[in-house]
């Protein structure tokens, strides 16, 4: 019998030896954490002090195993995604509650906002365990990693308590040979690609200001003349059954790089076969590695290295010329053909018919930006594979889950250009479900911890339109200033207007406390005034209402470790938010990155020089 069948007749006993519990347990996982950064900061361990992290860290074991019970009992996907014990505010009783948000609500989006360290990310996690259980699709966007990896690990914990550990994918830019890879423009219309890189090329911060607009057309326009060029080629070139053979290639290099051919095997139980992947390295890779071959004849498997090659002016020139020269030998579709011929040589025209020195200021520029996602890490991330398997398992039955972790501290440009080229791959989907009226069988959740870089101008267009079509933003903020910062004020309301529940944490500034709690509004209340008379030989009283303040900036600014207010469909609470133990440990060591190598060996050259030097004054004393 569970310790909780004798509250079971007393509501609010539950709630209260609950919410006892989720503040005792956060408060050891600060207490934790603290004495663990001491650790890490200053390389200093005390017997005293060891001994008061073992036996916190016991403490915290014993309390979560006592979550499991609660959890059976508040979790309920059923009924919704459970968020907490909540109080609304508005209710006179002030009645405690568990509180579900229906998973029809979710369509329209949510959003966090919280300073760190007061459970922001078990907040996260726990919201992610309810979507994996209830059956959504989902990418985690993970920007911090950290020496642990919790949100991912987190992620694979859910996934195989949901048996659905099959449909995880992770994409990682610190390590390309062993994260997932796809193209993330294939199958996107030549507007779309066009658009995603006018996107990219210019800055996402505050109002875009005229220059950049000029830039961005210029940009737009010579992206769509090389792909309405290579598209000619195509046509002109190959059959359909030549560019169905082109894809099946890329399918079978896809599975035998999710397979690890040739790489040596760390566990097999004729079961599970599990490829040791510390032993991966970039020889083993090249054994099976088919040549990137740059071709202006290929539209359909086209990626941004093609798209880096041809966006220099004297490509540019030289592809003009291959079009023009190109003849069109099928009668079958000759008129389709000439229309496409005629659009590409207009395109490519206006560029290369103005002077080198005036394409090149936007040329050069174009061909960094592509340059940097086309080679490198993200490269090989983004164009080894021409195909996008991402987007397949996302339409595939079973679904997905994918964690996405584009290292901004190694990457910093690059990762916000990986976020929003992934952010218009779905918006490519789902504009795709709009026009044909085919859907995907499972909703997909946009999971993004520290979402800033993913706030763009055009962003506002996902937002509004994507939640009609099966697709949920959940993003995780700082402070509300962020949003602001990279979009302006009005693009950010309008994000906002399309986001049916904001949650508050606990926020650093005044400024954001002051403004998250006037979005609360006010509450008349009922006051009893005395009133005397003159002579004050008696009285009366009277009702008189004012108007207060539902949430303060106080209010805010008390807010402990696990504790927020809530908006949702007109209601208002306090809620107190479930706790997350800690996600299993790792077991599996990540290779050794190259700048991790160069440290090593500068610190071997240093233990044998002072070993050199040792011996030298050993042998003087001597």
């Amino acid at each position: 019998m569970s310790f909780l069948s004798k509250y079971f007749t007393s509501r609010e006993n539950i709630f209260n030896e609950y919410l006892k519990l989720n503040r005792d347990i956060m408060q050891i996982v600060k207490d934790i954490k603290e004495i663990e950064d001491n650790f890490e900061k200053y390389n200093i361990k005390d017997f005293k002090t060891e001994q008061k992290l073992k036996a916190l860290q016991y403490e915290r074991k014993i309390l979560e195993e006592t979550f499991i019970d609660y959890e059976k009992y508040f979790y309920n996907v059923k009924k919704g995604l459970w968020i907490g014990v909540a109080i609304n505010l508005e209710s006179d009783s002030l009645e405690q509650e568990l509180l579900y948000l229906p998973w029809k609500n979710l369509h329209n989006h949510f959003e966090v906002y919280g300073t760190s360290g007061y459970g922001k990310s078990r907040l996260m996690a726990s919201m992610i365990r309810q979507m994996t259980k209830f059956g959504w699709s989902l990418m985690v966007v993970d920007p911090k990693g950290g020496e642990r990896q919790e949100v991912a690990q987190w992620v694979y914990d859910f996934a195989a308590e949901a048996n659905r550990n099959h449909t995880v994918m992770r994409i990682m830019s610190a390590f390309p040979d062993l994260s997932d890879k796809g193209n993330p423009i294939y199958a996107m219309s030549t507007d779309e690609i066009a658009s995603l890189i006018s996107a990219i090329a210019v800055p996402s911060a505050g109002v875009v200001s005229s220059n950049d607009q000029f830039y961005s057309g210029q940009v737009y326009r010579t992206i769509k003349g090389i792909l309405t060029s290579t598209e000619f080629l195509e046509k002109a070139a190959y059959s359909k059954e030549d560019i169905s053979r082109s894809i099946e290639k890329e399918v079978i290099k896809y599975n035998n790089f999710k397979e690890h051919k040739n790489t040596e095997i760390l566990h097999d139980d004729g079961v599970n076969i599990l490829p040791d992947i510390s032993k991966i390295s970039l020889k083993d890779l090249e054994k099976t590695n088919v040549k990137h071959m740059i071709s202006p004849f290929n539209r359909t498997l086209i990626t941004f290295r093609e798209l880096a090659y041809f966006s220099n002016y004297d490509r540019l020139v030289e592809l003009k010329q291959l079009v023009e020269d190109y003849p069109i030998a099928s009668l079958e579709n000759e008129f389709e053909l000439r229309q496409i011929k005629e659009e590409a040589i207009g395109l490519l025209h206006s560029m290369v018919t103005k002077e080198k020195a005036f394409f090149e200021k936007v040329g050069d520029s174009l061909s960094i930006i592509l340059s940097q996602i086309a080679y490198g890490p993200i490269g090989s991330i983004m164009c080894d594979i021409r195909i996008n398997p991402i987007v397949q398992r996302i339409r595939d039955e079973e679904g997905v889950i994918i964690i996405l972790q584009p290292a901004p501290m190694n990457f910093e440009k690059i990762s916000e250009m990986m976020i929003k080229i992934y952010t218009r791959m779905y918006l490519s989907l789902y504009g795709t479900i709009g026009t044909s009226g085919r859907g995907v069988d499972r909703r997909f959740g946009l999971i993004v911890d520290e979402a800033k870089p993913m706030m763009f101008p055009g962003i506002e267009e996902i937002y509004n339109k994507a939640r009609q079509l099966g697709m949920t933003i959940g993003a995780f903020y700082q402070s509300r200033s962020d949003i602001k910062f990279k979009l302006g004020d009005t693009l950010a309301d309008i994000v906002q207007d399309n986001t049916a529940t904001p949650i508050y944490m606990k926020q650093g500034s005044e400024g954001s406390r002051k403004e998250c709690a006037e979005s609360f509004g006010k509450r008349k209340v009922a006051i009893n005034v005395a009133m005397k008379e003159n002579d004050n030989a008696g009285g009366r009283s009277t009702v008189v209402y004012e108007d207060r303040d539902l949430v303060s900036s106080s209010d805010m600014d008390d807010l402990g470790i696990g504790e927020g207010f809530i908006k949702h469909y007109g209601k208002k609470y306090y809620v107190t938010f479930p706790y997350q133990k800690d996600p299993s440990s790792i077991n599996v060591e990540m290779p050794k990155l190259e700048y991790e190598e160069l440290y090593n060996q500068v610190a071997i050259i240093e233990r044998r020089l002072k070993s050199v030097e040792k011996n030298f004054i050993e042998e003087k004393i001597e």
